[in-house]
């Protein structure tokens, strides 16, 4: 029955005829583009290798909600993948001895049917990572961000068998994690933010266009926007992140923001929920406290901040305030200042040194959470000349002569 639907043998077409498989969670894809999901990293990327008539086929991760027709490059459910694999037992007697029970080399066998010579993606699976490069394919994992290369984030793979051959990474990495990646035989690789690059180099739908058309609460003029990312993990959801907890009472937005919101009828603020927050239905009651709290103020909005592409939204404001996301590097590459808030960054604190670079800078401050302190801050932010990263191995040309080398190579 799975072999008879011909959405399913379209897919298997696709896959088995494609020269680029990409990967990516639902997460990754919050913006849409054309009534498609589209994730601004691995999707921007894949626009350019299209316009050179490189073929790709897609791949979603397990659970995900936007395949098919739903999402950019039409990926295929990473389940379906594995169904399909499993139903090669049923096959045993046309298969190798080595390759009749274990489910990885199945999976290997799949992956040498297709003409792909790269997988290209963002958290792929050690699973799907391992059958890819025992079929010979190049493993190339694309950082999720900018803090992907802070030593206190967890890299993704588990062993050299399962670890892409390259990771594509958009800052110079921590010693720290240089090290790791050297263990595992990893290269990164220095590249542009494909996101940042579209942005700057691109035609994209603006923002602007959109809030032209919202409607509006009032017909003030603001004399300064500020745009704030919210993060997840601060409201007891996360045991990865349990030290946050406590830090922000009501787990969303930090008491003392809401008084500066409150004295400043002149400035607009916009509140950006994380993606994740957006698109978990675990954080449906942030979307709700968010929506009665706007509704009771005439100088905040946070839908239009939060489903939009963050340098649309960004790049009209004044001054961006944040925890500790690493947006801030983003912000930065349009001339916006930051200025965050979280205790973990100050000195002694886990997360100390994260923005180091962005603070010699002159991006980003690392303040405490006090009321009189935002107030001086928010007053004073003004926008900066676009930061420069002086740290890239490729510029983005050269970065697609790298993937189309590596399409010839393998």
């Amino acid at each position: 029955m799975l072999i008879l639907d011909f959405r399913y043998l379209r897919a298997i077409r696709r896959f088995l005829d494609c020269d680029i498989i990409s990967y990516c969670h639902d997460v990754d894809r919050y913006l849409v583009v054309n009534d498609k999901r589209f994730s601004p990293i691995v999707d921007e990327i894949l626009v350019n290798l299209k316009s050179i008539d490189i073929k790709i086929g897609g791949l979603a991760s397990p659970g995900s909600k936007f395949v098919w027709e739903r999402g950019f490059s039409n990926p295929i459910p990473t389940n379906f993948l594995f169904r399909l694999s499993n139903s090669l037992r049923y096959f045993n007697f046309l298969l190798p001895s080595k390759l009749k029970s274990n489910n990885a080399s199945l999976l290997s066998v799949l992956f040498s049917f297709s003409k792909a010579r790269i997988l290209l993606g963002i958290g792929i699976p050690p699973s799907l990572s391992r059958a890819a490069r025992s079929a010979g394919l190049t493993v190339i994992e694309i950082a999720h961000g900018y803090g992907a290369c802070n030593p206190e984030f967890r890299l993704p793979f588990e062993d050299k068998k399962s670890a892409p051959q390259f990771y594509l990474v958009f800052e110079e990495a921590h010693e720290k994690v240089k090290k790791r990646l050297a263990d595992l035989e990893i290269e990164a690789v220095i590249v542009p933010n494909p996101s940042v690059y579209r942005f700057k180099n691109g035609c994209r739908q603006s923002a602007k266009g959109k809030q032209a058309k919202a409607t509006r609460k009032t017909e003030v003029e603001f004399s300064k926007n500020i745009l704030v990312s919210l993060q997840w993990g601060y409201d007891n959801d996360s045991p990865l992140y349990y030290q946050l907890s406590g830090i922000i009472k009501n787990g969303i937005l930090h008491e003392e923001i809401i008084k500066v919101i409150d004295k400043t009828p002149n400035i607009h603020w916009q509140l950006r929920l994380h993606p994740v927050q957006l698109m978990d239905n675990r954080y449906e009651h942030h979307k709700l406290w968010l929506e009665d709290f706007v509704k009771r103020r005439l100088n905040c909005e946070w839908e239009l901040a939060s489903k939009s592409h963050f340098l649309d939204i960004v790049n009209s404001c004044d001054g961006h305030l944040t925890m500790q996301s690493s947006s801030c590097y983003e912000a930065a590459a349009v001339g916006v200042r930051s200025l965050c808030l979280c205790p973990a960054l100050q000195k002694g604190g886990r997360n100390f040194g994260r923005f180091a670079r962005l603070e010699n800078e002159g991006f980003v401050v690392v303040g405490e959470a006090k009321s009189k302190i935002l107030e001086t801050w928010v007053s004073n932010v003004k926008p900066a000349n676009a930061r420069i990263s002086q740290t890239q191995h490729l510029n983005f040309p050269q970065m697609i002569e790298f993937l189309k080398e590596n399409l010839i190579n393998v």
